[in-house]
C-alpha cells in the first residue's frame, strides 16, 4: 500500500509541475504576442502616414500643375 501512495503523490507533484510549467509558458506567449501585435500595429501606423503623407503631395502636386496649365492658357 507504501508504494501506492508514494506513486499518487509522485504524480501528483508531477501534474503540479507541469501544470505550473504549463502557466508560465501560456504567460509568456501571451506577453510576446502582445508585444509583436503592438509592435506590428506601430509599423502599420508609420506606413498608414507616411502613404497619407505621399498621396496628400501627389494631390497638391497635381493642382498646382492645373493650375500652371490655366495660367499659361490664359497667357496665351
Amino acid at each position: 500500500m507504501c508504494c501506492g501512495q508514494e506513486l499518487n503523490e509522485s504524480v501528483t507533484r508531477s501534474r503540479s509541475v507541469v501544470e505550473e510549467v504549463d502557466g508560465r509558458l501560456h504567460e509568456d506567449y501571451q506577453n510576446k504576442l502582445c508585444e509583436a501585435l503592438k509592435k506590428m500595429r506601430e509599423e502599420m501606423d508609420e506606413q498608414l502616414r507616411q502613404n497619407n503623407e505621399e498621396t496628400e503631395a501627389f494631390y497638391e502636386r497635381k493642382v498646382l500643375l492645373i493650375c500652371i496649365k490655366k495660367m499659361i492658357e490664359y497667357i496665351k
